[in-house]
């Protein structure tokens, strides 16, 4: 598992505006790999995209809680499960090594080890998820849809019959969990635990040595943590999704062919070129042989080997001179006698200047309903912490309504992103004042 580098929004068409200042979509891949019946492996993925969160221990923990809940209910007779992961924070921590346990515990399910992949080392199958998965997400942009939330993410993804193997899940605003931290030390130079039912087994490397043994006891602390749950939206992909068989990929036989007939080709005229002692007497034959009798019998009855050399753009355009040339440039061309069509006058004729940009700015003053809607959005985001995008606020002006269901504000109403954001700003600088 692994944190994908946040997804930024995109637009089919967007201003230049739209471009600066973005804010990003984390989203967290998760890669379950098994072996069938038949020895052949099998990998399922699991897509968790957050509309904001901290990527933190306890975001990690409620999805790795969300991952065992699906596996259990597409494997239900699943008892034994093995987790790897990178050296980020998140993971490599104690609050995480320690309440892995309790989640795997809580699904009935037996946690035999957990390993983190080595420095450096190279990309994983989560990398490789996330460049198909981005890929998917692009052909939904380019035919003319955009991406700016976690929905809309979920929507790209299951675009075009969705991907194979590829479950996708959309997590609301996470709370942010407080609490006290656990003590662990050494546990960044820990890469490899084996949990039991009285402690945990770990290795500074893998296979080396008999390790050394940590009891629960030493974490009572730990076990009093309450465990995080994802805040799951209702409009969720539904979960008929499976494992897919992993094939190799392969080339086709003609694809083959051609690159091993340019192989031989490229090899006999290199060997030709640093073995050629005679080389052919004709103009423009670039062939040449190591023994003489070879030249003499080439001359006889062989064909000679012409090769176009390189063009120069000069060369062209002599060329394309000559050509017009030959041809005769300045011949007027036949024309052909037909009705001449009158266009009717369809009315009159614009006013001068009328292209040009307006010097005077007509500004309109914000409605009292308009303002009471943008100070309460502002006043939640200061009291959640969770500051309110004004893209998604003038998206949302769209669709509010009373209790009897009419709309809030009519067309003329809606205000732009930069116009929320502008009001902002006036608040932000209102309260700074009053401090």
């Amino acid at each position: 598992m692994d944190w994908a580098m946040k997804f930024l929004p995109r637009k089919f068409r967007e201003s230049q505006s739209d471009w600066f200042g973005k804010r990003g979509i984390p989203w967290h891949i998760s890669v379950a790999i098994r072996k069938n019946a038949n020895n052949e492996t099998e990998m399922l993925t699991f897509v968790h995209s957050f509309e904001s969160c901290t990527q933190d221990s306890s975001a990690v923990l409620a999805i790795i809680d969300d991952v065992f809940t699906q596996l259990k209910e597409i494997m239900p007779q699943m008892n034994s499960v093995y987790v790897r992961q990178d050296n980020a924070g998140c993971y490599h921590c104690a609050s995480t090594l320690l309440s892995v346990h309790r989640v795997a515990t809580k699904h009935e399910i037996n946690l035999k080890r957990v390993d983190f992949s080595d420095p450096q080392s190279g990309k994983g199958p989560c990398d490789r998820k996330a460049v198909t998965i981005k890929s998917h997400m692009r052909i939904y942009v380019n035919a003319g849809h955009d991406i700016e939330t976690a929905s809309q993410m979920m929507t790209a993804i299951e675009s075009s019959g969705g991907m194979a193997g590829v479950s996708v899940t959309v997590i609301g605003p996470q709370p942010t969990a407080k609490s006290a931290p656990v003590k662990w030390e050494g546990v960044s130079f820990i890469n490899n635990i084996e949990y039991c039912n009285d402690g945990m087994q770990v290795w500074r490397a893998y296979g080396i040595g008999c390790g050394k043994f940590l009891s629960w006891s030493n974490f009572c602390q730990a076990s009093s943590r309450p465990l995080s749950l994802l805040n799951k939206l209702p409009d969720n992909a539904s979960s008929h999704v499976s494992f897919e068989t992993v094939k190799a990929r392969q080339r086709s036989e003609q694809t083959t062919e051609l690159a091993s007939a340019t192989e031989r080709d490229s090899d006999e005229e290199n060997s030709e070129k640093r073995s050629g002692l005679f080389h052919c007497p004709e103009e423009g034959c670039v062939k040449s042989f190591q023994q003489y009798s070879s030249l003499e019998k080439h001359l006889d009855c062989d064909k000679h080997k012409y090769a176009l050399e390189h063009e120069t753009l000069y060369d062209k355009a002599m060329i394309r001179y000559a050509a017009k040339l030959e041809h005769g440039a300045g011949v007027v061309p036949e024309t052909v006698d037909e009705d001449i069509i009158v266009l009717e006058d369809e009315g009159p004729a614009l006013r001068m200047g009328w292209a040009l940009k307006s010097a005077t700015v007509t500004r309109k003053n914000l409605t009292v309903a308009q303002k009471t809607y943008l100070t309460e959005v502002f006043q939640e985001g200061e009291r959640t912490g969770r500051k309110a995008d004004p893209a998604n606020i003038s998206k949302a002006m769209r669709r509010a309504k009373h209790s009897d269901g009419s709309s809030i504000f009519e067309k003329d109403d809606f205000l732009t992103p930069q116009q929320i954001a502008g009001y902002f700003f006036s608040l932000d600088r209102e309260k700074n004042v009053q401090r």
